[in-house]
């Protein structure tokens, strides 16, 4: 793909001759020819050197290390050196050069002379005759496969980040980090992030906007970090909250340039995972205080039990009963942890362990959520109530009829809970005060001190009477029990 004009090339190689005719003698060097300095040209420049006719349809010479050499003028240059997906390109550029009569310049695949195929970087110039007219083309190819191959390289690198950074699971941000008029760390803005960062952000796309911009008031830790990671140059693994975003993140944070204060950040959301171990240490708190809260009602128990001198048997059936129903308060806090038990439930949970029908029983009330100490007493306190009914009162007699019911009041700027258990159909011949035992002294002693609260009761003409009283406290997890004992 080279131009000269061989007949300039004859005239200098004549002069050539002359001169060393003229001033040499015997053994005195040639004078180089124009084509020797031609090809010096080619291999000093490590250059591929042609010239071309007028129009490109002929090759006249190619001096090259790469390329086929050609020294004779050839019409098929395009077949021999350009591929054929190529050509129109090339083709394109070559016209485009002979319209204008200006410098051709392409970079173009090229068929190596040992078959493989190379990169060059062509550059011709026209050369004109006196009348202006372009009367070849004088051109050079430098090889430029390497830097190909290494561009090409570095785009394929290139696709692979950009479809792991796109893919990938975990949030990717680079930020710029800014400083306020005192110099210290305030802010930064966000520079690149990848598809990922919207999802465990919930955030807008957020490149070119600054913290503050996107969350009004973002957690000043963020800069502080980014700048931490910037003056200290290593990397840092923190787990952090966003306030304005209600979210949890897991991060890793870099210095990406030290120089224009950039970090990369590479984090994930990890709030649920966050929130479930906060639930597994509540539970496991609640669990070992749990443990200890019912060891030290069960030793009252047993002990409250014995204290009323019945029989072995008695003491047995009592005792296991008791046991019971606190097993089923415990069962109600364990199904629905940190929400409070539900007062009806416990009711008729009581209820029904005493085989009591339902035609035999009333039960109204709104719904009331008790506090795990509430359930736990107010439990053992209708446990007894059953009982004494079971055995003495209106569930032993077929006519007999409980009739429960429970308001809340408000009294000095907090809600109390009033529970009323009323039996009819017992045949009381002499109303009076019932004998001391287990079930009198929890609701008459233990619900004052444990409870804050009151607890009565009498017998009546048709039955026993009982009223209780505490006021209700909010919280629904086991850790807001006081230790104490029944």
């Amino acid at each position: 793909m080279i131009g000269m004009m061989r007949e300039s090339m004859d005239d200098a190689a004549k002069a050539d001759i002359g001169t060393a005719e003229a001033g040499g003698g015997p053994g005195t060097p040639a004078a180089p020819t124009a084509e020797d300095r031609f090809r010096a040209l080619a291999t000093a420049g490590a250059l591929s050197v042609y010239r071309m006719s007028p129009e490109w349809r002929l090759m006249y010479q190619l001096d090259s290390d790469t390329l086929a050499v050609t020294s004779e003028a050839t019409e098929d240059w395009a077949d021999h050196y350009i591929l054929p997906e190529d050509r129109e390109r090339v083709g394109a550029a070559i016209r485009e050069a002979i319209a204008t009569g200006t410098i051709f310049e392409l970079e173009h695949r090229v068929r190596l002379a040992d078959g493989s195929i190379g990169w060059v970087l062509s550059r011709a110039v026209p050369l004109r005759g006196q009348n202006g007219r372009i009367v070849e083309w004088f051109g050079a190819a430098r090889d430029v496969s390497d830097r190909k191959r290494t561009e090409e390289a570095l785009r394929d690198s290139e696709a692979k980040y950009r479809r792991l950074f796109d893919s990938m699971d975990e949030a990717y941000a680079v930020v710029e980090v800014l400083k306020d008029e005192t110099g210290r760390w305030a802010d930064f803005r966000f520079l690149e992030v990848n598809p990922a960062f919207m999802e465990h952000t919930a955030m807008p796309y957020p490149v070119g906007r600054t913290a503050t911009e996107l969350l009004g008031t973002p957690n000043p830790r963020w800069a502080a970090l980014y700048g931490q990671a910037l003056d200290s140059g290593t990397a840092l693994r923190v787990e952090e909250t966003e306030p304005a975003l209600g979210r949890v993140f897991d991060l890793n944070i870099f210095a990406l340039d030290r120089a224009q204060n950039r970090v990369a950040v590479l984090f994930t959301n990890v709030t649920e995972r966050r929130r479930s171990l906060n639930l597994q240490d509540t539970l496991l708190a609640e669990l070992q205080h749990r443990v200890r809260n019912i060891m030290a009602v069960i030793r009252s128990i047993v002990r409250r039990s014995h204290d009323e001198e019945r029989s072995a048997e008695d003491y047995v059936q009592h005792l296991e009963g008791r046991i019971a129903a606190l097993a089923r308060t415990q069962a109600l806090l364990t199904r629905r942890p940190g929400v409070g038990v539900d007062l009806e439930e416990i009711v008729r949970d009581e209820l029904l362990a005493q085989a009591a029908s339902e035609d035999q029983v009333s039960i109204r009330g709104p719904d009331v959520a008790l506090a795990p100490k509430a359930a736990e007493v107010l439990t053992l306190a209708l446990h007894e109530l059953a009982t004494n009914a079971t055995k003495y009162g209106a569930f032993s007699h077929r006519d007999g009829h409980v009739d429960i019911a429970w308001r809340v009041e408000p009294r000095d700027g907090r809600d109390w809970l009033v529970l009323n258990w009323a039996e009819n159909g017992v045949p009381i011949l002499v109303p009076g005060p019932l004998r001391r035992g287990f079930g009198t002294e929890l609701i008459s002693s233990r619900i004052p001190y444990e409870l804050r609260g009151r607890g009565s009761f009498e017998l009546r003409p048709g039955g026993l009477r009982s009223e209780i009283e505490f006021p209700l406290v909010p919280g629904g997890s086991i850790l807001d029990m006081d230790g104490g004992t029944i």
